[in-house]
């Protein structure tokens, strides 16, 4: 049984076998990211007789949905201003439906997203902003996961901002 999970081939289940007449099974377990091409063949080997047989490479996309990136500084901006909010996409292969963005630990409060759960990624893309509130100073940070009915396993990215005290004028 030769796999391709990355690019290359590699064959992981050489097995001797005796007699005349033989059979194989192959249990897997793929744990691939989504969106990765997973591809698969089989080979025989009959060293008695010389013969050598390979079936066709069979693939699939392994389906769920992912971010763009695993983290994302929103840089910094001064205490009661505005602070630009900044986009990475949601990408969903296959079909995903009831797909939820939520934050799961650290400043939920100050570093929000402007996505709204219970909708579908179906072999499609879509952007989510994140933003830092600057009611309060210092430097803040949250983990946010997305999964969707068909991917329950969470897949995360890590915000950061940070907001610098107010400059008060000097007068």
């Amino acid at each position: 049984f030769e796999t391709n999970r990355t690019g290359s081939w590699a064959n992981g289940s050489y097995t001797a076998f005796g007699g005349t007449l033989n059979y194989s099974a192959v249990i897997s377990v793929i744990s691939e990211d989504p969106g990765t091409v997973f591809g698969w063949r089989l080979h025989a080997n009959d060293i008695y007789l010389g013969k050598i047989n390979s079936t066709a490479v069979y693939q699939f996309v392994v389906g769920g949905v992912v971010w763009n990136q695993t983290s994302l500084s929103l840089g910094s901006a001064e205490q009661f201003t505005q602070f630009a909010g900044t986009d990475v996409s949601l990408t969903g292969y296959l079909n995903n439906t009831g797909v939820t963005v939520s934050c799961t630990v650290g400043s939920c409060g100050n570093i929000s997203r402007n996505f709204t759960n219970g909708g579908s990624l179906n072999g499609t893309s879509t952007n989510v902003r994140f933003n830092c509130t600057t009611d309060a100073s210092g430097t803040f940070s949250a983990n946010f996961s997305v999964v969707s009915d068909e991917d329950t396993y969470a897949h995360n990215i890590s915000v950061t901002c940070t907001v610098t005290p107010d400059s008060f004028p000097a007068w």
